[in-house]
This record gives C-alpha cells, sequence and structure tokens, in this order.
C-alpha cells in the first residue's frame, strides 16, 4: 500500500466529504455530550461528594432534555450528511502523511555531503504519546474527560517542556555500561531539584531469545494484532520500495533513520501477548528496552498508568508522577501489571503478587539495516515522561538516536 498525502484522490471528493461531516457533526456532537454525561470519571466523583448542593446533578437533568431535542431536531440533516459521508468511504485512503521537501537545488547529495563532515554525526530525538483525543463519551472509558481542554493543556506542555532545557525524565545512555543489571531504583540518580534524572545502563545489542511456547492455544486478539503487525512491514516495504527509484525528478531520497512507534496494545511481560512477542518485527526493528522476548532490561518501566489513580495527589503533577515512579512501591500502586489469572482481588488487593515494572505497550523501535550506504544509527537515551500526568493514562516515551556517515571507501 502506497501512502499518500491526502485522504482523497482529488479535491472535489474532499469538500464533498467536508460538506457532508459539518451536516452531521452537530448530531455527533450531542450525542457524544449526553452519553458523557451519564459516564463520570473518578475526577468529576470526587467532585459531586464535595458537592453539598448536588449542582452538578441538577445542571445534567436540566440539560438532558435539552440535548435530546436539539438532537431530534439535528437529526434530518446528519441523515442526509450520512448519505454523502458513507459512500466516500470507500474512496477514502486509510493512511495519509506529510513531509518538509527540500527545495534547494542541490538536495540529497548536498545534505550527504554536510553529514560526511560532521564527523560524530547528528542526533535525533523522537517521542510518542498516546493522548486518548477520543470524544468524551469513549475518553471516559479511560477516565480522561475534556478532550478539548485536555488537547490545549497537552499542546501547552509539550511547547513549555520542548522550550525548558531541562525536563523531568529517565534516561538511559550507551556510554555508560558500568551499571546493567541492578534494579531500577537504585539506577535512579537526582541531579537536583531542577535538572534531569539519569537511569545509566547498557543499551549494548543482544540477541534476540527464541521463544518455544507452552504449545497452548493463543487468544483471538493476539492474531488479530499480529496479522496487523504484518501488514505494517507490508505497507512499510511497498513505500521503501515506492521512494527507492531515482531520477533527476524524483531523487532516491536518503534514509538516515527507520522509526516505528506508538501503542502497539500488548506488553513484553503478558503471558497473553507472548504471540505478539515473538513477531518477526522484532527482528528487522530493534527496542532497546528489552532483551528479548517476555525478558525486559531491568531500566525499563511500564507505560500504562491505573486508570483508577489517575487523579490521586501523588500522580497529579509530573513532579510527583515522577517521584511516584521512582520507587517499587509507587509503580505497583500506580502502574497497569498483567491481569491476574488466580481467583480473588483486583491489582491494589494483590501487590505483593506483582512483578516486574508493569505494562509497556508504547514502543520505540528503530532500523539498524535498510539505512543509506555507510550510515549507522545508535539509541543515546531513551526516557519515559512525566510531563502529561494528569492528562493521559499512558507514560509517553522518547529515544534520542545519533545518526553518523562512515569514511567513504576509496
Amino acid at each position: 500500500m502506497v501512502l499518500y498525502t491526502t485522504p482523497f484522490p482529488n479535491s472535489c471528493l474532499s469538500a464533498l466529504h467536508a460538506v457532508s461531516w459539518a451536516l452531521i457533526f452537530p448530531c455527533y456532537w450531542l450525542v457524544d455530550r449526553l452519553v458523557a454525561s451519564f459516564i463520570p470519571t473518578t475526577y468529576e466523583k470526587r467532585q459531586r461528594a464535595d458537592d453539598p448542593c448536588c449542582l452538578q446533578l441538577f445542571c445534567t437533568v436540566l440539560f438532558t432534555p435539552v440535548y435530546l431535542a436539539l438532537f431530534v431536531a439535528a437529526l434530518p440533516f446528519a441523515f442526509l450528511g450520512f448519505i454523502f459521508w458513507s459512500p466516500l468511504q470507500s474512496a477514502r485512503r486509510p493512511y495519509s502523511y506529510s513531509r518538509l521537501e527540500d527545495k534547494s537545488p542541490a538536495g540529497g547529495a548536498a545534505l550527504l555531503s554536510e553529514w560526511k563532515g560532521t564527523g560524530a554525526g547528528k542526533s535525533f530525538c523522537f517521542a510518542t504519546a498516546n493522548v486518548c483525543l477520543l470524544p468524551d463519551s469513549l475518553a471516559k472509558h479511560n477516565n480522561v474527560f475534556n478532550t478539548q481542554e485536555r488537547a490545549k493543556e497537552i499542546g501547552q506542555r509539550i511547547r513549555n517542556g520542548a522550550a525548558r532545557p531541562q525536563i523531568k525524565i529517565y534516561i538511559d545512555s550507551p556510554t555508560n555500561t558500568s551499571i546493567s543489571a541492578a534494579s531500577f531504583s537504585s539506577l535512579v540518580s537526582p541531579q537536583g531539584s531542577d535538572g534531569a534524572r539519569a537511569v545509566p545502563g547498557s543499551i549494548k545489542r543482544t540477541a534476540s531469545v527464541e521463544y518455544k511456547g507452552d504449545g497452548g492455544r493463543h487468544p483471538k486478539d493476539s492474531a488479530i494484532r499480529c496479522e496487523q503487525l504484518d501488514l505494517l512491514q507490508d505497507w512499510l516495504a511497498d513505500f521503501r520500495k515506492s521512494t527507492s527509484s531515482s531520477s533527476t525528478a524524483n531523487p532516491e531520497e536518503l534514509v538516515v533513520f527507520d522509526i516505528i512507534c506508538g501503542d502497539l496494545n500488548f506488553d513484553n511481560c503478558s503471558s497473553d501477548d507472548k504471540l505478539e512477542q515473538q513477531h518477526s518485527l522484532f527482528t528487522r526493528y530493534k527496542d532497546p528496552c528489552r532483551l528479548g522476548p517476555g525478558e525486559e532490561k531491568p531500566w525499563a518501566i511500564g507505560t500504562l498508568l491505573d486508570t483508577n489513580g489517575l487523579y490521586d495527589e501523588d500522580v497529579c503533577t509530573p513532579d510527583n508522577l515522577q517521584k511516584v515512579l521512582e520507587s517499587e512501591e509507587g509503580r505497583r500502586e500506580y502502574l497497569a501489571f498483567p491481569t491476574s489469572k488466580s481467583p480473588g482481588a483486583g491489582q491494589k488487593g494483590r501487590k505483593d503478587l506483582l512483578k516486574g515494572n508493569g505494562r509497556r505497550i508504547d514502543y520505540m523501535l528503530h532500523a539498524e539495516e535498510g539505512l543509506c550506504p555507510d550510515w549507522k544509527a545508535e539509541v543515546e537515551e531513551f526516557s519515559f515522561i512525566t510531563q502529561l500526568s494528569g492528562l493521559t493514562d499512558h507514560l509517553p516515551v522518547a529515544m534520542r538516536l545519533m545518526v553518523s556517515a562512515g569514511e567513504e571507501e576509496a
């Protein structure tokens, strides 16, 4: 599958889609508001408990008939829009991408020459965050709400964090290999109240461990995810093929890094995810946080938070969340762990049974092969970021990649 820069093949279809969605949106928004008002988050439940006059309940009762009346009024327009919107989906491209093109005459040749002269190379920083920008009626199932305001606050925190030279993060550097098997708590090294906290450790490349499994049946959700990973690799291969032909009008792109990142919905510690843990994706792409299938590096922690504790005072600020994640007890309390197959209490009632550092389902993978000839990429840092505490049920992760060009052969 070739990726395109626009979701539709021509502007007429794009315009028709915009008009049809404008007709659907009022009805869609009203349904979302109506459903969301009956799904309270833990934060809203606490507010209601502190509201002796039951003002929020009164507002819900008052506005429900209004939402219903407006929904009925908007329904005919939504139906008309749906008539046009529905068939357009067959012509809509499922994925699109954007890029910044080099308009200079020299283009890639000048870039290659510049990089050859840098010696030590250049570093790139990549970050990924699942911020759950779903409609409120769906986002509340993850115990987050007010999507529009959250999106604004997330943008502000990202902007402020990017402009600040020192952010509260955990870092692993391959340049310090003196400590590679210590516990996570002992790896934390504070460097001042406003400085980054470094977690030295080895990112030395290790061979993938062959996992033979237990011969049992894997869940059907697993088979689907593996098929999705297969499709992902196929799409990437098609994209590389479509950009590899070189001509004056379409010069060959210089591939200096190849990154896959995002929430893959499985971890490297759950027994239910054994099939995904052995997928061939992890043969072509390296995961800096894992030693092999089912085996994490000692400094890696989970990226999925326990949604029940998102608004606790202990984790509601970036500083507080970082302090909690520095301790094993804090990680057991506020990170999500694999579901226990034994009957009994939930996560908070089985702390003594929890193993590892939580479910890491947000990945940052990089390829070491298939790059521009004589170039190589190595991980300098890997970070778990607490900057978005209280705004999402995931921990963002970031990776700094050093890309260097080797010497040309005589």
